[in-house]
């Protein structure tokens, strides 16, 4: 069968999909024919004007549609996030172009919103939930072969006009068993060099922060065996002699003893890159840290979220302000740069609690760490999203506007506020946002 898989353009796309190149390894592996399209737009955003912005996106978006249309696909898969919902859109004129060919979405976001996908977006077939390597296996064969559905777990589709929802795919629990991603299938070199090689070393992440859909998504967290991450390491150094090599594992670091044994193998192998990771404060200690930076670890973004105990422990971060400061003090003292990533707009923060947060970044930026700042967004798949009356937050846009919404984010301008916590008014929460602009390195 030959497959087109989407990676639909938007800005600020520095990494490419590694999920898709899983999914493609898959495909390929059992003898599909198998593109991947991805068109990233590495256009600075700037100070570029809305015209122009649009106009990069259109062209980009276009040459998605020109690249599946040569391939002329049996099937033509994509991943639609909060962020890239107009995939859907996507899919849709390439239905009306190629009305033979069948289309399916996956992805944190249909993950959780299939039904409301299916019956609303006709050109979509199938919504693959949860992790898609076997489904999608399962679903080409069954294509192929016209073979019922009704025994692929882990998906969605239409059915008589009624939407059916096969039971969940069982977790993929062996990840070793997984080929190495086909990252063959995409031009690497269209992406910033120090972020264009990833890896993802373990799925998923243990803690059940109420603002994040890893948790689900992933149902869990397991991790590949310390030998298989080194043996991909040792492929991605001799193929690609990349600058960086970027873990984008949502918790780096949950077993000490296996970054530890990760770290050495890196030395013992002799692979000399230098790498970074996304972590929390709460899972290390000064040898751990010390033995990630022998091994080439140089960047560490962090997610603290929150410079306020109350409002640490309402999201369920299972951190505190104190393990915040000590953790930054010694990776900085180690030698690594830090980056801390900030959220505003909290439920029930306070513009106090707010102010404490933006004061409490500007602290640790001048011990040397760089500060990014971000307003809350309700993920599907998250405790807030599913729970806004109890949280008291109030949507400003819900359902499809909110998708439209945030696919717009990459616009230059204020950032929109999409909830109210009823504490914080609207220009409240502008006078936030002008601080973290004017004194935090980074905001999105």
């Amino acid at each position: 069968m030959r497959v087109a898989l989407i990676n639909p353009p938007c800005f600020y796309q520095f990494e490419p999909s590694l999920g898709l190149c899983y999914i493609a390894a898959v495909l390929e592996k059992a003898g599909h024919e198998v593109v991947i399209v991805d068109k990233p737009i590495n256009t600075v955003v700037g100070n570029l004007s809305p015209a122009t912005i649009s106009e990069a996106f259109d062209a980009n978006f276009k040459k998605v549609i020109e690249e599946v249309l040569r391939t002329k696909p049996d099937l033509i898969g994509t991943t639609a996030t909060s962020h890239t919902f107009y995939a859907l859109k996507l899919l849709g004129i390439l239905k009306e172009l190629l009305p033979e060919a069948k289309t399916v979405a996956g992805g944190p976001h249909v993950t959780f919103t299939a039904d409301d996908v299916l019956s609303k977006y006709g050109s979509v077939d199938f919504v693959v939930r949860h992790e898609g390597e076997y489904i999608m296996l399962e679903l080409t064969k069954a294509l192929e072969q016209d073979h019922s559905l009704e025994g692929i777990r882990g998906l969605s589709y239409r059915r008589n006009d009624k939407i059916v929802n096969n039971p969940d795919a069982p977790v993929i629990e062996d990840l070793d068993a997984l080929p190495y991603p086909a990252r063959h299938l995409i031009n690497l070199e269209e992406y910033p060099e120090e972020t264009r090689v990833t890896l993802a070393s373990a799925r998923g992440c243990p803690h059940p922060c109420i603002f994040c859909e890893m948790h689900q998504m992933w149902r869990g967290y397991r991790a590949r065996s310390v030998e298989n991450v080194l043996g991909e390491l040792a492929y991605l150094v001799q193929k690609y002699s990349p600058k960086r090599i970027s873990f984008v594992d949502s918790t780096f670091v949950v077993d000490r003893d296996r970054t530890v044994r990760l770290c050495r193998g890196i030395r013992e192998k002799g692979l000399d890159f230098i790498w970074s990771v996304l972590t929390r404060v709460d899972h290390h200690d000064r040898e751990s840290l010390q033995e990630m930076h022998k091994a080439g670890c140089r960047i560490v973004y962090l997610g603290v979220e929150s410079g306020e105990d109350t409002t640490l422990s309402t999201i369920q971060k299972g951190i505190t302000t104190s393990q915040i400061e000590n953790t930054v003090k010694m990776m900085l003292e180690i030698g690594l740069e830090v980056i801390c990533s900030f959220v505003i707009n909290w439920p029930f923060e306070t513009m106090e609690r707010a102010e404490a947060t933006i004061q409490f970044a500007k602290k640790l930026k001048s011990t040397g760490a760089k500060i990014q700042g971000h307003m809350l967004i309700a993920y599907p798949g998250t405790e807030i999203y599913d729970n806004m009356e109890k949280f008291n937050l109030t949507p400003k846009y819900w359902g499809e506007e909110l998708w439209k919404v945030l696919g717009q984010q990459y616009l230059p301008g204020e950032s929109i506020p999409l909830l109210s916590n009823n504490f914080i008014s609207e220009r409240q929460l502008s006078k936030l946002w002008a601080e973290i602009t004017s004194g935090f390195d980074f905001w999105t």
